[in-house]
């Protein structure tokens, strides 16, 4: 056996790996690469950092070429291993009486293995985790000898593409419409940047508010009815002016009698401009056309429509025409960034926390906020009766209009009213059991 021979093979079979390994490597890199990066790099002159992006947006022709050139590399490394590492070695086995009858299949069977292990080492994962590491710059490092490949490759890249889209349309199959990029994909990412610092936990919340302005509808973000500071517009001037000077919010809807005989909206810098600068001026001639929406509505369609119309109140009407409730360009707003303060307003908290661990919680507490708060994707019967409050949330599961000293558990917390306002749940007590009892509790719910 010719010792120099042996090493030479060793050799190449180690270059076919690592030439595995650097396609393995390319391939990586160029799908895990960040296309913001690349632009940044190509609007600062970069022309590799250009054609990379140019190969990310439009992968397959490189993605085929390196598909072709593992396959081959592959095939390669198996057939060379095989024939010329197995049989110097089958050889040395020969020696050892005790191998002598299996020494082909115990010299085949370690070179498989062998070759298996340093393809899986060198060929794959150590050159996907240094792509990974450092995506835009390996690409960009390899521009060169992407190009070359590519051009060598093409007529068969050519070929197998064309193959393939014949089959497919034999086969009835056609491209996927699914978007490149998934709302639930933004989303991980977004955590993996808070988690490595790139996004603090707000500028996170912001953007994942903005996700669920399509899913979140008016009704769960709209001030209700029973909170709806109104002016009648038979009152006199005096009786306006006080109600504006004690609230001062920015706009008011303007009734007749009482709210199921809506009016508009007043504004009250216009208002207040119309009273001090012109004779004769009334309520009634101040009064605007909100936009009218049913509950049912998302609230990206709300934005649109305040940003088409300009118009920033939009009042919310029930199945049966009544008023429900009112949505300003603030309350948007507000669910996107959190609660903004007013001129002169006092804080109010809407969940406090008490000494003992337990939760102080206003009734009118918008669901959406109380399930953030305990980190809960779903309440019980939250779908089949459309609750918007914490205080539907626990009138739907007493089943009674409640009374103060009312309870009921669920999911290891105990939720009690502390407080009404004649029919309306004013303040709910909430205390997270101790395990042991939490347990039985879910235990009896099933």
């Amino acid at each position: 056996m010719d010792p120099l021979g042996s090493i030479k093979e060793v050799f190449i079979v180690i270059v076919l790996i690592l030439m595995n390994g650097l396609l393995a490597m390319l391939e990586m890199a160029l799908v895990s690469a960040r296309k913001s990066r690349l632009e940044q790099l190509a609007d600062e002159g970069s022309s590799k950092a250009a054609y990379i992006l140019k190969l990310a947006q439009e992968p397959t022709e490189f993605l085929s070429t390196v598909q072709i050139g593992i396959t081959l590399v592959g095939i390669g490394t198996g057939v060379y291993s095989g024939a010329m590492l197995a049989a110097p070695l089958e050889g040395l086995l020969r020696e050892i009486s005790v191998l002598r009858p299996y020494a082909g299949v115990v010299s085949y069977t370690f070179v498989v293995a062998l070759v298996t292990y340093l393809s899986l080492i060198l060929g794959e994962l150590i050159p996907k985790k240094m792509a990974l590491n450092n995506p835009e710059k390996v690409a960009m490092s390899f521009a060169g000898f992407i190009k070359v490949i590519i051009t060598a490759f093409k007529p068969l890249t050519v070929f197998l593409s064309v193959s393939t889209r014949f089959l497919l349309k034999a086969l009835g199959l056609k491209p996927s419409d699914e978007p490149p990029v998934t709302e639930e994909e933004v989303r991980v990412l977004l955590e993996q940047g808070r988690l490595h610092g790139v996004f603090n936990v707000g500028e996170q919340k912001m953007i994942e508010n903005v996700f669920e302005l399509d899913d979140l509808r008016v009704s769960e973000i709209m001030t209700p009815r029973t909170k709806i500071t109104w002016l009648d517009v038979n009152d006199p001037l005096y009786k306006h002016l006080e109600v504006i000077a004690e609230k001062q919010y920015s706009c008011y809807v303007v009734a007749e009698e009482d709210l199921e005989h809506v009016l508009g909206v007043v504004y009250t810098k216009r208002f207040l401009a119309d009273v001090l600068g012109a004779t004769g001026a009334s309520m009634r001639s101040s009064v605007q056309q909100p936009l009218y929406v049913p509950e049912g509505m998302y609230t990206q369609k709300l934005l649109d429509m305040f940003k088409d119309t300009r118009i920033k109140v939009a009042l919310v009407m029930d199945e049966f025409g009544g008023l429900a409730g009112m949505v300003t360009l603030r309350d948007i707003i507000e669910h996107l960034v959190g609660d903004l303060p007013s001129y002169d307003e006092e804080f109010k908290q809407e969940i406090v926390e008490r000494e003992d661990g337990s939760w102080l919680v206003d009734g009118l507490l918008p669901i959406s906020e109380f399930k953030d708060f305990l980190d809960l994707d779903e309440l019980p019967l939250e779908e089949k009766t459309g609750f918007n409050t914490v205080a539907g949330f626990v009138v739907t599961n007493i089943g009674h209009i409640p009374t103060a000293g009312n309870y009921f558990l669920w999911n290891g917390y105990r939720f009690e009213v502390v407080d009404m306002d004649g029919t309306r749940i004013d303040k709910i007590l909430v205390e997270k059991l101790p395990e042991a009892e939490a347990a039985e509790t879910d235990a009896k719910d099933q």
